[in-house]
Formats: structure tokens, C-alpha cells, sequence
């Protein structure tokens, strides 16, 4: 989608020039998050100098109309964008870009109805445009249509093998649908093409883990420490290999790390195994209490407003009486652990 700079008369409508920068945070954002449905630019071919005046205002008045298009919805102002690319759509209805762009800001709206019938005009118009079997992925993503959703995005990877945003939503779109071991070589592809991808590393690390493949995703996490910026889940992952790897380069690094990492809402996950694995090495009680400590509150954080599955009862005076489900659970270790349980408080 690219400007040619050999330019050729005859083809209808101006190739559009975006203004440097426009449209620049939204796909900035995209590039970082490859789960996320993007803009992208709409090609235009330049006017042909034979073309009357009047044609030659109307093709520039679309051009600046998708300017402003792209500049609105870097801005956030996603009502304005739509209503410059209706006013362009309605000068040039050929555009498969516009079209694209004006699903993905409806899909950011939440209204998906739109969003679909956006992307069906786009695929009328360029029906072998992996962009838009990438739109209808993120849509049926969207609406929990896992299936459809991991047939679009499989036809995008097919159209267009080398995108890493294809590979890696059909995976995340198999995971849905319990297929994890299919999941796996995508994931392995999308590490391959994007070795800097901390997002990707997780995902394919946390398959290697349900594989039981330990030894892989070592060697895995030694390949992607190189483009690792410290974070949660690398320093995890860290004091995870401290256990396996040779020497004590792993344990000196990422150990302290772990446990005083400054984990934060929704991280509670990754405290709580930091409390689980930050036991097998030298660590001060203190700061493993200090730990379990960070874990509790982060989870009693993330439970705010969530009703218990059981409120507690307004008489507490009649006994709690328990229905076992079979008469083998009641001699069942469980049962008589629970029993103990129940009588100590």
C-alpha cells in the first residue's frame, strides 16, 4: 500500500497521501498490540492532467477529507473521523481502505452491526486483501464467534504468510476454542517473525509450560532476553529458569528482582508465583512475608465489587448442614479433610 513514484493517468481517483504523522498514535498503538484492529491508508492514484478542473477539486477535496479523516481519529474523535470518510465514500465509493477504516473506527464504537457491514464493502471491493479477513477476525473475536473468527484470521495468515497479526490471533482464537496443540507451531512462526515480541514470547512461553516442554521454553526465554525490557512476566519467567539454568547468573539477577518487583493491579498472578518459587532459594522471611502480603492485597483489590458466591449468613446459629454428592466421597481423603476443616471453625 505504498506510494509509486511512477505515476500513471487513467486510474480513477487521486492516491492518497497521508499528511506526515497522520493517523500516527493509532497505528503506533497497533504495532505494539498485534490483537488490535488498525487503520490503514487508502491508495489513490494521482489525477490525470487531462481531467477537467472541476474533477481535478472534487479529487482533492476527497484527499483532504481522509487527511482529516486520519488526523480525527488520531485525535480520538471517532464521530468526526466517520463523518469525513462518508463525505469521501460518498465522492469515491471504490475505496477498500475507506471502507476498512470506517469498520474499524464503528468496531471501536461498539457498533459491530456497522462495523460488518463496513468490512463486506471492503471485501466486495478487494476480496484478496488480507486486511480485511483480518478485520473480520478482530469483529468475530469481538463477539465470541471463536470459529469464524480463527477462519478469518487463517485466511488472512494464507493471503499473507508473513503477518505476525494473522498467526498470532488465529492462535489466540484456537486457544478459545481448546485447541492448543494447533495453536503451538502458529505461535512458534509469529516468535519466529517477531523475535522482539513480548507479547508473543508469553503466549507461546505459557503453551511450552502446558507441553511440559521446559527445556524449550528455556532455551526460548535465553532467545528473547536479548529484546527484553523488565517486567512482570520477565522477571518471572527469570526466577523460573534460576531453578534450571547452570550457575547462579539466573538466581543473582532475577531473584531480587522478583520479590521486590513493584507488582501492580492485576499482577496478582504473577506475585503469587513469585511467593511459590522465591521459596527454593535464600530469601529473608521478611521479605517473603512482605510478598504474600503484596499477593493478598492485589487479590482482594481485583475481588472489589465482585458478590461472594456465598454471603455470609444473617443467623449464624443453625448448623451448616452439607450434602456429599455419592457415598464413596464421604470416605474420600478430601471428605474427611474437609470434615476436619469444618469442625475447627
Amino acid at each position: 500500500m505504498g506510494h509509486r513514484r511512477r505515476r500513471r493517468c487513467g486510474a480513477y481517483g487521486v492516491r492518497y497521501r497521508r499528511r506526515r504523522g497522520a493517523a500516527a498514535c493509532v497505528r503506533a498503538h497497533a504495532r505494539r498490540r498485534c490483537a488490535r484492529a488498525r487503520l490503514v491508508r487508502a491508495r489513490m492514484a494521482p489525477a490525470c492532467a487531462r481531467r477537467s478542473a472541476g474533477t481535478h477539486r472534487g479529487m482533492t477535496s476527497v484527499r483532504d477529507l481522509l487527511d482529516e479523516a486520519a488526523n480525527r481519529a488520531a485525535a480520538g474523535a471517532i464521530d468526526d473521523a466517520l463523518a469525513a470518510y462518508a463525505a469521501a465514500l460518498a465522492h469515491s465509493p471504490q475505496l477498500a481502505e475507506a471502507h476498512y477504516n470506517v469498520a474499524t473506527l464503528r468496531l471501536k464504537k461498539g457498533d459491530l452491526a456497522g462495523a460488518e457491514a463496513s468490512l463486506h464493502d471492503a471485501a466486495r471491493l478487494e476480496p484478496d486483501w488480507p486486511q480485511v479477513f483480518l478485520g473480520f477476525g478482530h469483529l468475530y473475536f469481538r463477539q465470541g464467534r471463536f470459529e469464524d473468527a480463527e477462519r478469518a484470521f487463517d485466511r488472512a495468515a494464507a493471503l499473507a504468510p508473513e503477518s505476525v497479526e494473522a498467526l498470532f490471533n488465529q492462535a489466540k482464537a484456537l486457544d478459545r476454542l481448546r485447541g492448543w496443540a494447533e495453536a503451538l507451531p502458529l505461535l512458534r512462526r509469529a516468535r519466529t517473525l517477531a523475535p522482539e515480541n513480548e507479547e508473543i514470547w508469553a503466549a507461546l512461553r505459557g503453551h511450552l509450560l502446558l507441553f511440559q516442554r521446559h527445556d524449550e521454553a528455556f532455551e526460548d526465554f535465553r532467545a528473547f532476553e536479548p529484546y527484553a525490557r523488565l517486567s512482570a512476566p520477565v522477571v518471572i519467567a527469570g526466577l523460573i529458569s534460576a531453578r534450571v539454568a547452570p550457575g547462579t547468573q539466573y538466581e543473582d539477577k532475577y531473584v531480587p528482582l522478583a520479590v521486590n518487583w513493584p507488582y501492580g493491579r492485576g499482577e496478582a498472578h504473577y506475585a503469587g508465583a513469585a511467593a511459590a518459587h522465591a521459596e527454593y532459594f535464600d530469601v529473608p522471611r521478611t521479605a517473603l512475608k512482605r510478598l504474600y502480603e503484596t499477593h493478598n492485597r492485589l487479590r482482594q483489590e481485583e475481588r472489589t465489587g465482585i458478590v461472594d458466591l456465598a454471603p455470609p449468613r444473617a443467623n449464624r446459629s443453625p448448623p451448616i448442614r452439607i450434602g456429599y454428592l455419592s457415598a464413596d466421597f464421604r470416605n474420600h481423603v478430601m471428605g474427611r479433610l474437609m470434615l476436619d476443616v469444618l469442625r475447627r471453625h
